[in-house]
């Protein structure tokens, strides 16, 4: 067998649809492949004891009320999961690892709102393998990020009446 040198007896326009082709799969694979589970976070109708895997529905399908606990469920999960939260205000404190993408359904104002109201401990903390944190005003008495692992903080807001404590909205640490 002779391979036939790329222009020859090929038509222009069968290269442009095999190039088509091949570029829809890697964009197909790439697509599905980008998060393994998405987690629904809702505080008003949401419960814990959902399933988090779905925005609205009857328990148990449904959101979860909290933040933290559709990321405990991401974190059982394998892969990176995305982790949507609905506008309302969360009074907690975050761990956001595993590559997962903490991530407003709104990001437009008034976005959600995290803040732990503490005075020693980040509002959100990106550890380990690492994870994103997008969309959300982030209020905390000390610094609401702290970054100690490999992540992103994109599109947050960070209104303070007072510094925090060390004079930083994110501190990175790796």
């Amino acid at each position: 067998t002779r391979l036939q040198p790329i222009g020859r007896g090929v038509s222009l326009k069968s290269r442009l649809a095999a190039t088509l082709g091949i570029a829809a799969i890697a964009f197909c694979a790439q697509a599905s492949s980008a998060f393994a589970t998405q987690y629904f976070v809702n505080g008003v109708p949401g419960l814990d004891t959902n399933d988090c895997l779905h925005a609205t529905g009857v328990p148990p399908a449904g959101p979860c009320q909290t933040i933290s606990q559709a990321l405990s469920n991401a974190q059982t999960n394998p892969g990176a999961d995305e982790v949507l939260v609905a506008d309302g205000t969360y009074t907690q404190s975050l761990v956001v690892s595993d590559g997962t993408l903490l991530r407003a359904l709104d990001a437009t104002d008034p976005k959600p709102v995290i803040n732990n109201g503490a005075t020693v401990a980040a509002a959100v903390a990106i550890m380990g393998t690492g994870g994103t944190v997008q969309g959300f005003e982030i209020r905390s008495g000390h610094e609401p990020v702290l970054v100690n692992g490999p992540g992103a903080v994109t599109g947050n807001d960070f209104p303070t009446t007072t510094a925090p404590a060390n004079n930083r909205d994110v501190a990175v640490l790796a």
